[in-house]
């Protein structure tokens, strides 16, 4: 469920990009950092969140995440400031970015090895589903004029996926010893870096790519951060990722 809303609030946000610039009255070019920084969020915060789900109990993780995600797709509709809208759509993408990593590590953490192919593919359905149900609902949104609802739908959603979770996940003490050695400075790193890049790709098209300023800088700071990062972690002694596991054929193949 979670995840579904994630990926879900993603395809929405981008389909029905021009409804919200036609009610809120942004130009094409501010209307665009809409769906960008919303992505770009969860990139920043998907290393913090896989990590934290291990601290801190994916249960912990998503209860927290959900409910301050509900609160912050409320005021979208009703803002028409747009730093303020921006502002709101990097909190909803820093809360929302938690669900996936949250998701699958509980997968990986609760069922026995040989059900994992079952649990893999469950999570690997709810990407085609929400990918291809997003079209349909932001249709019947704009239809029936109801584009707050790309934003308000949350409100529903995300209980539904608190209820789940306080319902199914168990309650687990934090493991201070893990916190203790969190690789802050990897998470930082990556998160930041990965962001970036993000965001420098999806503007490289609207901004004419390395002729822009922007997307040079944001392509050019990523790449730098995210090199700083596997430097950190080779030389670090408690890593966010061990490189050696990076290598191996499987893994690697994967995270091409």
């Amino acid at each position: 469920m979670a995840a579904v809303t994630s990926t879900l609030n993603a395809r929405l946000t981008t389909q029905g990009l021009a409804d919200i610039r036609g009610a809120l009255g942004l130009g094409f070019d501010d209307g665009s950092w809409i769906s960008t920084i919303f992505s770009a969020a969860q990139m920043v915060v998907t290393p913090a969140a896989a990590w934290m789900s291990t601290v801190l109990s994916t249960r912990r993780v998503l209860l927290w995440t959900g409910a301050l995600f509900a609160l912050a797709s409320l005021p979208p509709p009703l803002v028409h400031d747009y730093d303020t809208l921006i502002a709101l759509q990097c909190v909803r993408g820093l809360t929302v970015g938690a669900f996936i990593p949250a998701a699958l590590g509980f997968v990986l953490r609760s069922l026995a090895p040989q059900w994992w192919i079952w649990g893999i593919a469950a999570y690997s359905f709810r990407f085609v589903f929400s990918q291809n149900i997003g079209s349909a609902v932001e249709g019947w949104y704009s239809e029936t004029g109801h584009w707050e609802w790309i934003f308000c739908q949350n409100v529903v959603l995300a209980p539904v996926m608190m209820l789940l979770t306080a319902v199914a996940m168990p309650q687990r003490p934090v493991d201070r010893d893990l916190l203790r050695r969190t690789d802050w400075a990897g998470i930082v790193y990556a998160g930041i870096g990965f962001g970036l890049i993000y965001a420098g790709l999806d503007q490289g098209n609207r901004l004419d790519w390395l002729n822009s300023g922007v997307v040079t800088g944001l392509l050019l700071g990523g790449r730098m951060l995210v090199v700083a990062f596997v430097m950190h972690e080779a030389r670090a002694q408690y890593p966010l990722i061990h490189l050696s596991v990076l290598a191996q054929r499987n893994i690697a193949l994967a995270l091409s």
